[in-house]
């Protein structure tokens, strides 16, 4: 992936966005939050970064909050979730069928200090650093299309 344009995190900071979607602009650091009730996120040409030394801490009960992790992107749109139809996204001439993002990528640095994706046979991944073509917000999780997992 080239140089990211914006930083996706769930926000637990607490305050006015606690549990929302925070976009930042990574040239102009302007913040943009979103409500997970009201919208869902697309995002493309993305990238999971983790700052394992900071999510180390956190797992090891040395520290309890910092943020540590996000997905890098080159693109994202926020959809409202009012304009779901039959879990079709339309994104200007596509469609993109939600249901066929059923890859759920995790992070909790409290239980794993990094991200995380676990197969359907219970084997869990470290995908730090890993790049994605795309990824959608349900809720406050991150779903992708099937990954080929080494």
């Amino acid at each position: 992936m080239h140089s990211p344009k914006y930083k996706l995190r769930f926000n637990l900071q607490h305050g006015k966005h606690y549990k929302h979607w925070q976009i930042t602009n990574v040239k102009t650091k302007v913040k943009e939050h979103y409500n997970p009730k009201d919208y869902m996120i697309i995002a493309n040409d993305c990238k999971l970064v983790n700052i394992e030394p900071k999510a180390r801490m956190i797992y090891e009960g040395k520290t309890c909050k910092d943020v540590c992790a996000w997905v890098e992107c080159k693109h994202f749109e926020a959809i409202p979730v009012s304009e779901l139809k039959d879990n079709i996204i339309k994104l200007d001439n596509l469609l993109i069928d939600v249901y066929m993002y059923t890859t759920k990528i995790c992070y909790n640095p409290r239980v794993d200090p990094f991200w995380t994706v676990t197969t359907s046979d219970n084997i869990k991944y470290n995908t730090d650093n890993m790049n994605i073509c795309n990824i959608i917000t349900k809720s406050n999780s991150v779903y992708c299309q099937a990954l080929k997992l080494d």
